[in-house]
């Protein structure tokens, strides 16, 4: 399944109406997208081959080849704290 689209028909459909995938599939203008048969076939040809996995480091490469990335991660997690502080003993 590609998607999450139980068919075929689902897959030409959402292809016929994202401009940005069917141009990455290959056709420029909504009425040179191929039928269900070319379809199913030719993206069975793109997971076997691992397109999805060649695209996106191929992009990731392109794009942060010099450059450093980092990440920063955030805990959402409630923490527990006072209401208001102690009084200092000597």
């Amino acid at each position: 399944m590609v998607g999450d689209l139980p068919t075929t028909r689902r897959l030409t459909e959402w292809i016929e109406a994202d401009s940005s995938l069917r141009h990455l599939s290959g056709w420029s203008r909504f009425s040179q997208v191929s039928g269900d048969f070319t379809i199913s076939c030719a993206f069975k040809e793109f997971t076997d081959a691992d397109l999805p996995g060649w695209m996106h480091r191929a992009l990731a490469e392109e794009a942060f080849c010099n450059a450093i990335v980092l990440q920063n991660s955030r805990n959402s997690t409630e923490i527990k704290v006072r209401a208001k502080s102690s009084a200092k003993t000597n």
